[in-house]
């Protein structure tokens, strides 16, 4: 039997497959755009990640001003700030680039600044 890919961070659990995320075992309700922008941070944890390729993950299909962009990371920063684990926000690094920092099971780091 195939088991569904979990990524790990923090108290998280973002199964891709599903754009389920959950706090220990509840789930947690996630725009859909917000949910992409949360894939792409997770799957490049450590890594900067430019508003640019943010956009353009979440929103392949057409072309959306910088403000959407920020409403989304402002309701993502909202949701994963909710308990102890406010070392998996996503954060802005110095410039148009964000950053998901983790410690945690894959040992992940923030980039340096």
């Amino acid at each position: 039997m195939h088991r569904p890919v979990v990524l790990a961070f923090g108290p998280f659990r973002y199964v891709p497959s599903q754009r389920a995320l959950l706090r220990s075992s509840t789930r947690v309700t996630l725009p859909a755009r917000a949910s992409e922008i949360l894939q792409l941070l997770i799957e490049r944890a450590g890594e900067l990640v430019t508003k640019g390729e943010l956009l353009a993950h979440a929103w392949p299909e057409g072309i959306v001003g910088e403000g959407a962009l920020r409403v989304h990371i402002s309701r993502l920063r909202k949701i994963l700030d909710r308990g102890p684990a406010r070392h998996s926000l996503p954060g802005e690094c110095g410039g148009p680039r964000l950053s998901l920092c983790c410690a945690g099971e894959h040992g992940a780091r923030c980039p340096p600044q």
